[in-house]
């Protein structure tokens, strides 16, 4: 039986089985985790049984694009510019950006593919595990951990390893974590769509992931920590729809742009462009309006989908 991740001791299931993992609790922290081997954790989390294009095509819409948007232009405004590491950095899409808004960007992700996106984006790229401590001590402004930490087998030696790699004063930002708290769980009525064992191993409460930020006070000083939800809890519902959509429309609109003949004529491509740009500006502002909405319900009463940290490593060290 799997000891727990934040304090090494001993579990007892909980009653709540997925994907025939049993969840157990923590006997003395009361941490929720899956009963599974590192070398489960592992298989699930770093094999693909397909290429990763078609994974990210499969995964992401126009609506995480605007998502990362709006996390990249948030801590601009609140860290001001400088060097940042995204840890898992998948594709690539939230450090273009960053990109984008000046930053200093270095991305770390084991997978195979993450090499053609750190070209493709102009970033530095790491490939090893932050745990091997490669990276020097106090080299990053920023760091960002987006849908990371409820995979990991270990997640105090991870959290550890990036705050050591923080500046004095450097803000670590976590999202994207799956809240064992939120209110369809709570209720019982939770389908953990893309939240179930082997490829997640933790489960996390906005309480739990604070207990475990308290254990990095230990090795780091820590000047403010500030724990938010956010997200409406199974909204997958409507995103699959709006995904399955999108993915349909771009296909479509693929195979038009292939079997259309353009005629070269220079008035009508300005009229065509103008209406284009107009139409995309209303689907932009009405796409980040509905980003805006679902996050901000997610905030009450810590009952939201997802689980938001923010954390900043003391400067006087």
């Amino acid at each position: 039986m799997r000891l727990c991740p934040q304090c090494g001791s001993a579990g007892k299931n909980n009653g709540t089985i997925l994907n025939e993992y049993p969840l157990l609790n923590c006997r003395q922290c009361g941490f929720v985790f899956a009963d599974l081997s590192q070398e489960q954790s592992i298989n699930a989390n770093f094999n693909y049984s397909c290429p990763s294009m078609t994974v990210y095509e499969q995964s992401q819409t126009y609506l995480d694009d605007l998502w990362f948007e709006s996390v990249a232009k948030k801590l601009s405004l609140r860290t001001g510019k400088g060097r940042v590491l995204d840890i898992g950095c998948g594709n690539g899409l939230l450090l273009s950006k960053f990109k984008k808004l000046g930053w200093d960007c270095y991305g770390l992700d084991v997978s195979d593919w993450s090499e053609y996106y750190a070209k493709k984006y102009d970033f530095t790229l790491f490939k090893n595990e932050i745990e091997a401590n490669e990276i020097p001590a106090g080299f990053f402004d920023l760091a960002v951990s987006t849908s990371t930490l409820e995979h990991l087998f270990d997640p105090k030696e991870h959290l550890m390893s990036i705050i050591n790699v923080l500046k004095p004063g450097g803000t670590l930002y976590i999202a994207g974590v799956p809240n064992f708290n939120s209110v369809s769980v709570r209720l019982g009525v939770s389908k953990f769509h893309y939240n179930k064992p082997p490829a997640h191993a933790n489960y996390f409460t906005p309480e739990s992931i604070y207990n475990l930020i308290k254990r990095m006070k230990k090795f780091h000083k820590l000047k403010y920590i500030k724990i938010n939800t956010y997200g409406v809890p199974e909204s997958f519902l409507v995103y699959d729809t709006f995904k399955n959509s999108w993915r349909k429309n771009k296909k479509s609109s693929i195979a038009d742009k292939k079997s259309k003949i353009y005629t070269p004529i220079a008035a009508n491509t300005k009229i065509i462009s103008n209406y284009n740009n107009r139409l995309f500006g209303f689907v932009k502002a009405i796409s980040s309006l509905l980003v805006n909405i679902n996050y901000f319900l997610g905030r009450l009463f810590y009952l939201g989908d997802k689980i938001e940290t923010i954390i900043i490593k003391d400067s006087q060290l």
